[in-house]
């Protein structure tokens, strides 16, 4: 009974620690979007790179990002990201500077 107990008590302490940790790289990751976003001289590339390798900025439900993908023409967005139900967003990301919308 004593080592159920220990184990529980190991285990729950492993948990909190990782729980910690994710929401610590969660907050280092948009820390870092934010200097991005922030910085006039911030390109494209980088942005998608960055993002590429931190979904979680742009949605908590994200399992997979698959970026550049064909749709079957010439057109194609930044990226498309898989939700964990399965449905797909377009995503088509542009420099901080850029207007959203022109004349």
């Amino acid at each position: 009974m004593r080592e159920t107990r220990d184990q529980m008590a190991h285990d729950s302490n492993k948990l909190l620690h990782e729980k910690k940790s994710d929401i610590a790289e969660y907050e280092k990751s948009v820390e870092d979007y934010e200097r991005m976003i922030n910085n006039p001289k911030i390109e494209e590339p980088e942005l998608q790179d960055f993002l590429s390798k931190n979904p979680i900025v742009i949605d908590l439900r994200i399992t997979k990002i698959i970026p550049k993908k064909s749709l079957g023409g010439e057109k194609y967005p930044d990226f498309i990201a898989v939700l964990h139900n399965k449905r797909h967003i377009l995503i088509e990301i542009e420099t901080p500077i850029k207007r959203l919308c022109t004349n």
